[in-house]
C-alpha cells in the first residue's frame, strides 16, 4: 500500500502540469488573437478611406456576392489555402450569422469535392504522400473500425482542412461516416467567422466608420475570448482521444502481425 502513494503523487503532479500546459496554450492563443485585432485596428486607422468603397461594392453585388465568395472558397481549399482564410473573410463581409451559414455550406461542399477528388482522381498521388507519414496508416486502420468517431475527432482536433480531406478520401472510411462527421467543423468555423466579424467592427471603430457603445465592444471581445478558449479546450480533448484511438489501432495491428507469424 505505501508503495502506491508515490505513484499517486507522481500521477497527480503529471495531471497538474498537463492542465497548466493546456491553459498556457489557450492563453497564448487568446493573446495572439487580441494582438492581431490590435494590428488590424492600427491598419484601419491608416487604411480607413478604403473600407467604405469596399463595403459599398460588396453590397452592390447583391445575390452575386455570396456566389462569388463560394467560388473563391472552393478554389482556395482545393489548392491548400487554409480554410480559416475564407472563413475570416466571410465574417468580415457578411457578419456572424450569415457568414457562418455560408462557411458551413461551403465547408460541406468543399469537403465532399475534395473527398471524391482524392478517392477517384488523385488517389495514387495521395497514397504516395501518405506512405511518408506512418501515422496515416494507423488512422486508416482506425477509421475502418470506428469511422464516424475517428472522423469526428479529426474535425474537432482540428487538423488542416484540405490535407485532411484529401487524406481521408484515400482511406477506407465510408462516405456516410465522412459526411456525418463534418459537423465537427462547426465549432471551429464559428470561432473563425466570429473573429472575422470582430475584426471588421474593430477596424470600423478605428477608422471612424462605427460608433457603438463601449459595452458593445467589451461584449464583442469577451465573447471572442470565450469562444477561442472553449474551442481550444474541445480541440485539446479531441486530440487526446484521437491519440488514444490511433495508438490502440497501432497496437492491435502489431498483435495481428504477431498472430499471423
Amino acid at each position: 500500500m505505501p508503495s502506491m502513494q508515490p505513484n499517486l503523487v507522481r500521477d497527480s503532479i503529471k495531471h497538474t502540469l498537463r492542465d497548466q500546459h493546456r491553459w498556457r496554450k489557450i492563453f497564448i492563443r487568446v493573446a495572439i488573437a487580441l494582438v492581431i485585432l490590435g494590428i488590424i485596428a492600427l491598419l484601419a486607422i491608416y487604411g480607413g478611406p478604403w473600407f467604405g468603397p469596399i463595403e459599398t461594392w460588396i453590397e452592390n453585388q447583391g445575390f452575386w456576392a455570396p456566389v462569388l465568395f463560394a467560388g473563391i472558397f472552393l478554389l482556395l481549399v482545393i489548392f491548400f489555402i487554409p480554410e480559416a482564410v475564407p472563413s475570416l473573410t466571410a465574417g468580415a463581409l457578411f457578419g456572424l450569422w450569415w457568414g457562418w451559414l455560408f462557411v458551413i455550406v461551403m465547408g460541406f461542399i468543399s469537403a465532399i469535392v475534395l473527398f471524391f477528388l482524392s478517392r477517384y482522381v488523385l488517389r495514387h498521388s495521395v497514397e504516395k504522400l501518405m506512405k511518408k507519414h506512418p501515422k496515416f496508416a494507423a488512422i486508416d486502420k482506425a477509421t475502418g473500425k470506428e469511422g464516424f468517431k475517428i472522423m469526428l475527432l479529426l474535425r474537432l482536433a482540428p487538423i488542416a482542412f484540405s490535407p485532411l480531406c484529401y487524406a481521408l478520401g484515400a482511406t477506407r472510411v465510408t462516405f456516410k461516416a465522412y459526411f456525418l462527421a463534418l459537423i465537427g467543423m462547426l465549432p471551429g468555423n464559428f470561432v473563425t467567422v466570429y473573429y472575422g466579424t470582430a475584426a471588421k467592427h474593430v477596424a470600423r471603430l478605428a477608422s471612424g466608420h462605427e460608433d457603438n457603445s463601449t459595452l458593445y465592444y467589451v461584449m464583442l471581445i469577451v465573447g471572442l475570448v470565450a469562444a477561442i478558449a472553449a474551442v481550444a479546450v474541445v480541440a485539446h480533448v479531441a486530440r487526446h482521444a484521437l491519440k488514444n484511438a490511433v495508438e490502440a489501432a497501432e497496437s492491435s495491428g502489431d498483435e495481428e502481425a504477431v498472430a499471423a507469424v
